[in-house]
């Protein structure tokens, strides 16, 4: 069954008695491993489900199902061989054109696949193309002008969030177990927590450095994956350390299914100098998320958000300044020349921010910089804090509209996700956790952060959360939680 009614909402749902079953990532490598499943057959169901209900999701950019056909057919080695997978539609892989979710470029196909696109090779998966995602990453909605709005599968009048919001409704959906993304201020976590899958934002630079990364002051942006289990993302990142080891970092290493001690956990239910801004589905849920881990031997304190007012504010600015480049300098910051006329209005408008803001970029800068100091210093304090990843529910589309005038825009995107940059900013790692559903049967995402570098204390957190209380999924639809 692709598509489900139910009080007029549509789910789209490509699980199915297939080979793929509702198999993660790891399994799939097991079962093709021992023989039991065949590669090829695993690519070709893949391939079949995301024909299926791409049409209903409009997730897929670009596909090279041919190009996967012929890998598939070949000696597949790694750890996760014979796993298909997308990329979001801003990294370079062999043969496929980077539209970076815009109108304004023109793109050949690749000559060659990016240091991350071979890692993912290395480690045996089969790509079977592009996701969508907003016009160069810059809001939390995925409806870019190039190909017209993605659709969330849990219910498809809704977003998926952003900016990998193509690859979370992959995911979600079940075309693929895992899929590439990328955060810079809640790419990531955002649209695991619209699609209700998890969603991990590694310490900065854990992956290795971005290209664009070298060119600004601040460092946001980290490489990652999006998955359906805590397991499928440890074991990513513990192979992957296995091909690139950022020796600055302490090792993620296997990570335990629990951590080795309780931990203290801060609790934040409010936005920097306001009583609340959660809608009550939320609230109550991140209440219940609290009340999970204190069941579990942790120890968990309400405290008011510590962090400065105006720091939403500045990060906007310094976004804003990203776009700038992107519209200005795309040579140098997206490596591709750009049609400016073709700009969509958001892209336009943010520009216009910066540039009259733009002396005070050098006070945004220190002030954004000293941020890493205040988050440093609540991490003295506790081990994890935790939040709502985003303040509601996934949206209906066109609510974060790209096309909407931009002070509306702003103000709704400040609403929905002022939590997850705290993590970009400091470059300490994050992750969205599917723990809770709203009255409407909508995922609610739980988001907790670390302390920098020690991304396997985080994981191990999210292991034994998903076995206390397992998470939400599409192929169980029907199940109250």
């Amino acid at each position: 069954m692709t598509a489900t009614m139910k009080n007029s909402i549509q789910k789209v749902s490509a699980f199915t008695d297939d080979s793929l079953s509702n198999h993660d990532a790891v399994e799939f490598s097991r079962l093709i491993a021992e023989g039991e499943l065949c590669s090829l057959d695993v690519i070709r169901d893949s391939i079949a489900r995301s024909k299926r209900v791409n049409p209903l999701l409009n997730a897929v950019v670009t596909d090279s199902f041919n190009q996967a056909i012929s890998e598939g057919n070949g000696d597949l080695v790694g750890p996760f061989a014979g796993v298909p997978t997308f990329f979001k539609d801003n990294e370079q892989v062999y043969g496929v054109p980077t539209l970076r979710g815009s109108r304004a470029i023109h793109s050949e196909p690749s000559g060659a696949s990016s240091a991350l696109v071979s890692m993912f090779g290395t480690l045996g998966m089969v790509s079977l193309g592009k996701s969508t995602m907003p016009e160069f990453g810059l809001t939390a909605s995925t409806e870019p002008l190039l190909s017209g709005a993605t659709c969330n599968p849990w219910d498809t009048s809704r977003t998926p969030g952003g900016s990998s919001g193509g690859a979370a409704a992959l995911v979600a959906s079940g075309v693929v177990p895992l899929a590439h993304g990328n955060d810079g201020g809640g790419s990531i976590r955002v649209p695991a927590a619209c699609c209700g899958i998890v969603g991990f934002k590694p310490t900065r630079d854990r992956l290795g450095v971005l290209p664009t990364s070298k060119m600004v002051p601040i460092k946001l942006f980290t490489q990652g994956v999006l998955t359906r289990t805590v397991r499928d993302t440890a074991v990513f990142y513990e192979e992957a350390e296995k091909i690139f080891k950022n020796t600055t970092l302490p090792e993620i290493g296997t990570v335990p299914t629990a951590p080795s001690k309780p931990l203290k956990i801060a609790c934040i239910s409010n936005l920097p100098g306001k009583a609340t801004g959660v809608d009550p589905d939320v609230y109550s849920a991140l209440l219940q998320t609290a009340s999970l881990c204190k069941g579990l031997g942790h120890h968990v304190e309400l405290i008011d958000n510590p962090f400065p007012v105006k720091l939403f504010h500045d990060f906007a600015i310094y976004w804003a300044m990203l776009a700038f480049f992107a519209k200005f300098y795309s040579k140098r910051l997206l490596l591709t020349e750009i049609d400016k006329k073709k700009v969509e209005p958001f892209t336009t408008s943010l520009t216009k921010f910066f540039i009259q803001r733009s002396v005070t970029l050098p006070a945004v800068i220190r002030r954004l910089r000293k941020f890493t100091v205040i988050y440093e210093q609540l991490m003295s304090r506790y081990d994890i804090i935790l939040s709502p990843t985003t303040c509601q529910t996934a949206p209906k589309i066109g609510y974060l509209s790209p096309e909407l005038p931009f002070s509306k825009l702003y103000d709704r995107l400040e609403q929905f996700v002022p939590f997850t940059c705290y993590q970009n900013i400091s470059g300490a790692p994050g992750i969205s956790l599917p723990l809770h559903k709203d009255k409407q049967g909508l995922p609610i995402g739980m988001h907790f952060g670390g302390k920098y570098g020690l991304d396997s204390e985080l994981l191990a957190l999210a292991y034994q959360l998903e076995e206390a209380y397992p998470f939400i999924t599409l192929n169980k639809i029907d199940e109250p939680k």
